[in-house]
């Protein structure tokens, strides 16, 4: 085998044909490998296409809603967490703004809407999409205690039965 010359420059080419000192951000790139003429070997170039593909996002199990939560004047967790297998975290927002890996957390009954995502915290790993669960925290029922029927004697003066109890 004979081999000869050596590389004497490589140009690279982003997908606009803008030249760049390195490959680094997702996309298409050409390398074009220059080879100066010598006394053996004419000059010559080879291009090779490369490309950097979008990093893969961890591995997961999403989080899911819980149900039957019934207010009852106590912050109470909106979802079951999620699982992130490795190579991320899993993070949760209720304001799709501000994200953390505390479970979201509601007190008032009413309706929420849980973001969550996974960020990676690994070389070829990329953050997912932001994804959504609606959470619903019913109203309680109150609940009256006390006599249904009852009767005073009259005694020319306003009255009024026993006021029922209310509880929660």
């Amino acid at each position: 085998n004979v081999t000869g010359g050596e590389i004497s420059r490589v140009v690279i080419k982003n997908s606009l044909g803008q030249e760049v000192s390195q490959a680094v951000e997702q996309g298409v790139y050409t390398f074009t490998y220059y080879v100066d003429e010598n006394a053996n070997y004419n000059s010559a170039s080879y291009v090779i296409n490369f490309t950097i593909d979008e990093g893969i996002v961890p591995e997961f199990t999403a989080p899911s809603a819980k149900t039957d939560l019934v207010y009852n004047g106590s912050a109470q967790a909106l979802i079951n967490e999620g699982v992130v297998t490795e190579n991320g975290a899993m993070k949760y927002s209720l304001d799709n703004v501000t994200f953390s890996a505390s479970v979201p957390v509601g007190t008032n009954a009413g309706s929420y809407t849980v973001y969550y995502k996974v960020e990676a915290n690994a070389s070829s790993y990329v953050d997912s999409a932001v994804y959504q669960i609606e959470v619903n925290i019913a109203k309680k029922d109150i609940e009256f205690s006390g006599s249904t029927t009852q009767s005073l004697i009259y005694t020319g003066e306003a009255l009024s039965p026993v006021a029922p109890t209310l509880s929660d």
